[in-house]
């Protein structure tokens, strides 16, 4: 255990010895030698007590000297220690009191201790008498049996009565002492060394009291003014003298003196970290009086130096950064004694952090510590969002920067050291965040009608194209780009054949439509002579594109070929058809028949015509009629198709005529205009005026079947005719 702690155990120990076994000092004021009390007031309070019995000393709880111990203290005077038996014999308080032996035939006095001894027991009894006759005496008392208090009338023949102790309640002029004084001749000592006391005071009685290193206890009685004695252990010895007499006592203060030469010296610093210069203190404990401290300082470069006859709370200050030890050395005229080291650093610095907020950490020399693991926050930016013609769904949105390091620089270029490192250097620094700026993270899709998102970019037209990892540095607008939407105009020739291509169309623009055109169906018209005989056997007749239409059925929106088409929207064309007339067909023949004309069936059905309209491949059937008997009957006329004669002459026609054997027939001419030409019914033609005219010949059977041909005729003048009417001038004559 350290020495210092003994020791205070021990002043402690004492103290308590004292205040439960010493004589405590009363006032020096003259009092009565009961504390003022008379008789009557002590018989009052001595049955008062009896109703709240108290274990006063702490000692086996309620006995019978508590009640007698509280008496003394009530009376004025110190406690008595023993048990009931034991104040037969003890010391008496005060020198006008009186211890009375009991006798047959005496009677007590109210207020007196009555005091039994028993043979069979080391105990005892005490009580206080409340009255008394020649045939007893009532008391108040303790019962230590039952730990209760009461008053109880005893005869003189109980027990063993030993005395009764009267208090004086009579004396009224005695003091207690005022003073006491002790000395030794000096301070420190070898060991069986003898000490000198001297004393001083006003009392009867002095004794003395020392208190020794291991906590024992030394008392030697009636000292006089002076002794000596002699001390075999070592260490720190107290004394004090208490004097006495009749009305009290009163107790010197303590002294201290050292036996042997100091054995133990200790040393502390007020603190173990200092700053440059900073006042460090120093505090001493030596086992020494009279002594001489000297203090030695071993610094960080390997010199020393020392300081002597310092005192307790010696102060110093170093501006050399470094570990330091401390020892101090105690000496009297006996030894010395070094004490153990004491260390300590020289040395504070300072981790600044260059961070709003954040609070600045100190170390001292050689001392690591933990560097902040709070992370600040960066800087936040806004990604603004341009939908540059669009939509989107939110203006913007904010990201920020996220904490990386510390650095020793601000541009991040320095020494590095992470949230929560550890930081062992002597020296100061200054930290400053580094982040990572944000990427830019998912951002919204905006719409546009009649256009593709491309992206966002960093401008409106051009730029850079934004990705999600596209790192944010301040902040910043990012522009939708888009591409207008494509649409496709297919064609679908509807059964038809051919290929036509798809065209494209941008968003807003006109497209003009292919003039391509597809061809249509082709059908085939087979001819079933019905019984005849025709030339050929069929024919291919084909239907003719006419426009295009949304619907193939035609009745969406029709759209001819080369047209303008401007709608955004995706679209198929079905090409539309006019089905083919079915033309002329060949006349087939038939002997004894007539050719009726071509039908829909071999019977019945519908007369072709020219213009009936195909629609599917067609077999067409020839009608006949039966002849009635055979008919000779004129059948084809030609004569020339040309004919020039001059004015007033004349020209002869000569006609063809093809007609059966026996038939008969008439020959009739006639002319478009006769004024330029006249024909008679031979056929002669007459120029009769310049000019032309067309002559037709009829020939017509007698079944009425007709047959005709026609001339072109040039009426013109002669050469000489020409010669009258311009040379001579005679035309109007000649007309």
């Amino acid at each position: 255990m350290n020495k210092r702690i003994k020791h205070l155990l021990a002043f402690v120990m004492v103290v308590i010895l004292v205040i439960t076994a010493i004589p405590i000092g009363i006032s020096t004021n003259a009092k009565a030698a009961t504390n003022g009390h008379t008789q009557a007031d002590a018989v009052a309070w001595a049955i008062s007590q009896t109703n709240n019995p108290r274990d006063y000393d702490g000692v086996n709880g309620v006995q019978c000297v508590d009640l007698i111990r509280m008496y003394y203290v009530y009376l004025g005077y110190y406690q008595v220690q023993g048990s009931g038996c034991d104040y037969a014999t003890n010391t008496i308080p005060c020198s006008t009191w009186k211890r009375l032996s009991y006798y047959s035939g005496f009677i007590p006095q109210p207020g007196d201790v009555a005091v039994w001894t028993y043979a069979s027991s080391s105990s005892g009894h005490v009580a206080i008498v409340t009255n008394a006759d020649s045939s007893g005496f009532s008391v108040a008392e303790f019962l230590g049996s039952t730990h209760t208090g009461r008053t109880h009338r005893y005869s003189y023949s109980y027990g063993t009565l030993a005395c009764f102790i009267r208090p004086d309640f009579n004396k009224k002029t005695e003091v207690a002492p005022t003073y006491a004084k002790i000395s030794t001749d000096k301070l420190n000592y070898a060991v069986d060394e003898p000490v000198y006391f001297t004393f001083e005071s006003d009392g009867d009685l002095n004794n003395l009291w020392i208190y020794c290193p291991d906590g024992s206890v030394l008392t030697y009685k009636d000292v006089g003014t002076s002794c000596e004695l002699a001390f075999g252990m070592s260490g720190f010895f107290e004394g004090l003298v208490q004097t006495w007499n009749g009305v009290g006592n009163v107790s010197s203060q303590r002294i201290s003196w050292y036996v042997g030469k100091p054995q133990y010296s200790y040393i502390t610093v007020n603190k173990k970290c200092f700053d440059f210069n900073e006042k460090i203190e120093f505090t001493f404990d030596t086992a020494a009086r009279g002594d001489c401290n000297t203090i030695w300082i071993y610094k960080p470069n390997g010199s020393s130096e020392y300081h002597q006859n310092v005192s307790n709370n010696f102060t110093i200050s170093f501006s050399q950064a470094g570990s330091y030890e401390a020892l101090v050395e105690a000496w009297n005229d006996i030894g010395s004694c070094i004490s153990e080291k004491v260390s300590f650093v020289i040395g504070k610095y300072e981790i600044k952090y260059n961070v709003s907020g954040y609070k600045n950490q100190t170390k001292y020399f050689n001392e690591t510590i933990g560097i902040s693991s709070t992370k600040p926050t960066g800087k936040s930016f806004t990604v603004s969002y341009n939908a540059n013609g669009g939509n989107v769904s939110s203006s913007s949105k904010t990201v920020s920067q996220t904490f990386t390091n510390w650095n020793t620089a601000a541009n991040g270029r320095g020494t590095a050291y992470n949230a929560g490192a550890t930081y062992s250097a002597n020296a100061n620094i200054t930290l400053y965040a580094q982040y990572a700026n944000p990427s830019i993270g998912s951002l919204p899709t905006p719409t546009r009608s009649g256009y593709a998102f491309d992206g966002w970019y960093t401008a409106a037209t051009g730029g850079t194209k934004i990705t999600d990892s596209t790192k944010v540095t301040a902040n910043t607008t990012v522009y939708a780009h888009w591409k207008a939407n494509s649409y496709t105009v297919s064609y679908n020739v509807n059964g038809g054949t051919g290929s036509i291509a798809s065209q494209t169309k941008t968003h807003n623009t006109n497209l003009t439509l292919t003039t391509a055109k597809p061809t249509g169906k082709s059908f085939t018209v087979s001819y079933n002579a019905n019984g005849g005989t025709v030339s050929t056997s069929s024919k291919t007749v084909s239907q003719s594109f006419t426009n295009w239409n949304t619907a193939a059925n035609g009745s969406g929106t029709a759209y001819n070929a080369g047209a303008t088409y401007s709608a955004n929207a995706n679209l198929t064309l079905y090409a539309q058809y006019a089905n083919p007339s079915i033309g002329l067909l060949p006349t087939p023949t038939r002997s004894g028949y007539v050719f009726d004309g071509w039908y829909t069936a071999a019977n019945g059905g519908t007369k072709i015509t020219d213009s009936t309209k195909v629609t599917a491949n067609t077999t067409v059937y020839a009608h006949w009629t039966k002849n009635a008997e055979a008919k000779a009957v004129v059948k084809d006329v030609k004569i020339e198709h040309n004919a020039t004669l001059n004015y007033k002459s004349t020209y002869m026609l000569s006609p063809e005529i093809t007609a059966d054997k026996g038939a008969k027939y008439t020959v009739k001419y006639s002319s478009s205009n006769t004024k330029v030409a006249t024909v008679d019914e031979n056929g002669k033609i007459y120029g009769a005026k310049k000019g032309n005219a067309t002559i037709t010949c009829t020939v017509t059977d007698s079944y009425g079947n007709v047959v005709t041909d026609k001339c072109n005729v040039n009426v013109d003048y002669s050469g000489s005719q020409w010669f009258i009417i311009i040379v001579l001038f005679g035309w109007i004559w000649y007309i």
